[in-house]
């Protein structure tokens, strides 16, 4: 019996303002120790927070590197140190993380599976992700209101999906320069999807199901700068670069605004969404 290749990857956790013992990622890293002793793994913890913390073993063997950046850059900052990690020390995959996804030990294995003969034209590995009511990641986004994307394996379809669980090939984003700075947190992940559909690669849907908690699914707990953050991100990304919807996106805007003076508490946030209506393209 041939023995089962290793799967050689660098995962980056981020987190913000979370202790590690709280982190839904950090945890099932522990319950999945067994997959991860028999990989060849490298953890970086890249923390964001205001001040750093220590940090709990994963047990011997096992390379993990702490990074601390009281400046909270953000994700791209982050994803690129760790893909200059992953080159320098061979990682074939990136498998990205933030601080509050359950990953299930089916999710690791079909990992390991999916990777061991995926097609090189295929450059991501993404699962299917629930808040819990519904699925939230893949989707289809070929309309500015995307559905979710329900089947599964490689395909090219225009999908999306978010960043924590994707499992990006190292070779192809070093190739392509890294994740784009333009996008230092929101939009980063559907720049990245955009990116890959528009050089021709495929994506694999994974059969498995991670549980995300969505910190902006809670209208009215979001802040008025991190919807701001949120909707200059999503203008720059459809005026840039998925511009064949941008007209269609504006054409949503007006629809926006009359939600958020009905339904939101601050309703300041509103006049964000006027100056995208009343904006020049870029």
């Amino acid at each position: 019996m041939m023995p089962m290749t290793k799967m050689r990857a660098t995962i980056v956790l981020v987190i913000y303002k979370q202790s590690l013992a709280d982190s839904e990622s950090f945890r099932s890293l522990q319950d999945n120790l067994a997959w991860l002793a028999n990989q060849d793994v490298e953890l970086i913890l890249h923390d964001n927070s205001p001040a750093p913390q220590p940090w709990p073993s994963l047990g011997e063997g096992l390379a993990v590197r702490y990074h601390h950046d009281a400046s909270n850059p953000g994700l791209a900052t982050a994803y690129n140190l760790a893909l200059h990690s992953a080159c320098e020390r061979g990682s074939d995959w990136l498998l990205l993380l933030d601080q509050d996804t359950r990953l299930e030990a089916n999710y690791f294995a079909e990992l390991t599976q999916a990777t061991t003969d995926l097609d090189a034209s295929c450059v991501c590995l993404v699962p299917r992700v629930s808040d819990g009511q519904r699925q939230i990641s893949p989707m289809d986004c070929s309309k500015v209101r995307a559905q979710a994307y329900n089947r599964s394996g490689s395909t090219s379809d225009p999908i999306t999906a978010i960043n924590s669980g994707a499992c990006w090939r190292v070779s192809w984003l070093a190739a392509s320069g890294g994740f784009n700075p333009e996008f230092p947190l929101d939009y980063l992940d559907h720049w990245a999807f955009h990116h890959a559909r528009n050089q021709g690669r495929q994506l694999y849907v994974m059969a498995s199901e991670v549980h995300q908690n969505l910190s902006i699914s809670e209208r009215n707990r979001v802040s008025r700068s991190r919807y701001e953050s949120i909707y200059e991100s999503e203008y720059r990304y459809y005026s840039r670069y998925h511009t064949d919807l941008f007209p269609s996106y504006r054409r949503h805007l007006p629809l926006r605004l009359i939600k958020q003076l009905l339904l939101f508490r601050d309703k300041a946030i509103a006049l964000t969404t006027l100056r995208l209506m009343l904006r020049k393209p870029d």
